[in-house]
């Protein structure tokens, strides 16, 4: 009988020695440099949850979208544009000036639509939030927020192909009109005979003069 509660007695100082205690220590708002030692000193059971989960992605980030130098430049400014404008003239119908009119004001007219593409694109990234419920290391906090970025990018690069290739459609379907050639050869020489034919096959014209 009191080998067994010998037995028993030191069964229960083994294991009372052998027990480990769990301290929990808080600390109320710890800076990033506090936060960085107890990770490396506890990076196993730190734990630090966030106050606020979901933090506005404007309050830490700041994007300054730059575009080609010709966007910016007096080719797509409005003055230049209506300089052109009031050169055109009726009298030769393929003039250049005729043709740089409609182009130049195509240029600015692209310009404007990636400008406002990317600038939109721009504020409604930044209204959205990014979302954590625990304090994240500074190696997965840049991995997550890199790969959310690329992820912007693409998406904004893809979008602003499909403008594009709207834009490109509507050209083909209805294109500027430029003038044409049988009006300027008409009016150089009133004895010239221009007939114009159009391949209704491929849409082409083909342009046949006769001198009198």
């Amino acid at each position: 009988m009191f080998s067994v509660l010998l037995g028993s007695f030191l069964v229960l100082l083994l294991f009372t020695s052998l027990s480990t205690q769990v301290i929990t220590i808080t600390e109320p708002n710890p800076s990033l440099n506090t936060y960085n030692n107890l990770q490396n000193l506890y990076s196993n059971s730190l734990r630090c949850p966030c106050s606020t989960m979901t933090i506005p992605y404007q309050n830490f980030i700041s994007m300054s979208p730059t575009f080609h130098q010709v966007c910016s430049s007096d080719f797509v400014d409005d003055r230049w544009i209506s300089i052109l404008e009031w050169s055109t003239t009726e009298w030769i119908s393929i003039d250049w000036r005729n043709l740089a009119y409609t182009q130049f004001q195509l240029l600015s007219n692209l310009c404007q639509l990636a400008n406002k593409t990317v600038n939109d694109a721009v504020l409604r990234f930044l209204l959205q939030s990014f979302v954590t419920s625990s304090m994240l290391t500074e190696t997965d906090f840049n991995t997550q927020l890199n790969a959310t970025l690329n992820q912007f990018f693409q998406s904004t690069i893809v979008y602003f192909g499909l403008l594009l290739d709207t834009s490109h459609l509507l050209l083909q379907v209805d294109q500027p009109y430029t003038g044409s050639s049988y009006d300027y050869l008409h009016s150089l020489n009133p004895n010239l005979i221009t007939t114009l034919t159009t391949n209704e096959t491929n849409n082409q014209q083909s342009l046949e003069v006769c001198l009198i």
